[in-house]
């Protein structure tokens, strides 16, 4: 499995490149990579076209991912899929860079959930019967399933919730508690709240 840091996003309402940003001296990214590298995976990052020289200076080149172009698919799932395109044997661990207060004990329970019930497509948790989708488990079956939908024409619509409802989904609910792990940052007013 490998740790996939999800940076490619636009960040149009923050204003500028949300993994980049600094909390506590590092960047949303390195954040990132700190998580899922105790959960003991090798990572890797990715990144839209104009994002790879500045990732280049901050990570090694050979872990940044880019999107595959060939792909007429916007959002988070274009760089899941050139992930997967890249190394189509791995499961791939997704995290966005933006899920700055995500709880590593959650993140080891999706790995330890995957253990016991190993025959699902994708592991993620419900927030109020809403997928979390940017801190999950999707498998290369899983993804495998995706391309092929998408190949034939068949894949209608690109969210990271309508290709989890394509997939054999493995879902756990959260807590009220544990809600907060998920909040994700889109704006600059949304970092002082």
């Amino acid at each position: 499995m490998i740790g996939l840091v999800l940076c490619g996003g636009q960040s149009e309402r923050m204003g500028s490149d949300k993994g980049i940003l600094l909390a506590d001296g590092q960047t949303w990214a390195s954040l990132a990579e700190e998580k899922l590298k105790a959960l003991n995976l090798p990572i890797q990052f990715s990144v839209n076209a104009n994002q790879e020289s500045n990732y280049g200076n901050l990570f090694q080149k050979e872990n940044l991912i880019p999107d595959d172009l060939t792909l007429n698919i916007g959002g988070p799932l274009k760089g899941v899929l050139s992930a997967h395109l890249s190394a189509p044997a791995e499961d791939l661990y997704v995290l966005a860079c933006d899920l700055i207060k995500m709880d590593i004990s959650l993140m080891n329970r999706l790995i330890d959930e995957k253990k016991q019930y190993p025959d699902f497509d994708a592991y993620v948790y419900l927030n109020n019967e809403f997928y979390e989708p940017l801190c999950g488990i999707y498998t290369a079956n899983g993804l495998a399933k995706i391309m092929k939908l998408y190949n034939k024409g068949n894949l209608k619509k690109h969210s990271m919730h309508a290709t989890l409802d394509l997939l054999n989904t493995y879902k756990i609910n959260l807590s009220a508690a544990e809600q907060g792990y998920f909040k994700n940052f889109n704006s600059p007013s949304e970092l002082n709240k």
